[in-house]
């Protein structure tokens, strides 16, 4: 069963930032998901997660875990004061909220995984294109040697 860890947290007009105490904690243990009103922590046995009082900049957000805790610094999508870290919606509107937030993050990540793919393919086409020249021009002095001889 997880456990809650305990974690503190503060904020300036651009950012909040949570340290949670999660003992034993690793890079490699640790899994995070933002979204730009929930964020959630695995580091097992601990699980936190946190529906937030407003939103973040999920890729502006970094995560930094060493000797036990697990920092989420996180940047405010407005810079303004929140004076609270977490929403005080009731559950059922909470959990719509968390819901959409969450296929937000997922739709913006596959947009991401999209645009990089689509990169990787053009960066790939001018490669290709490049030896094709190469080739060609490899090619073409060949042709002229030959018909020098």
């Amino acid at each position: 069963m997880p456990v809650a860890p305990a974690f503190t947290w503060q904020e300036t007009d651009g950012t909040v930032t949570v340290t949670a105490t999660c003992r034993g904690a690793s890079s490699a243990g640790t899994s995070v998901f933002s979204s730009p009103s929930y964020v959630s922590v695995n580091s097992p046995p601990y699980f936190l997660e946190l529906d937030l009082h407003d939103t973040i900049v999920v890729d502006q957000s970094v995560t930094t875990v060493r000797q036990g805790t697990v920092a989420l610094k996180m940047s405010k999508e407005r810079a303004v004061g929140w004076g609270r870290l977490l929403t005080d919606l009731p559950k059922p509107e909470r959990l719509r909220r968390r819901s959409r937030s969450r296929a937000e993050a997922e739709a913006q990540a596959q947009a991401n995984a999209e645009t990089k793919k689509k990169k990787e393919w053009e960066r790939s086409r001018f490669t290709l294109s490049k030896q094709m020249d190469q080739d060609r021009e490899s090619r073409e002095r060949l042709e002229r040697r030959i018909d020098d001889e």
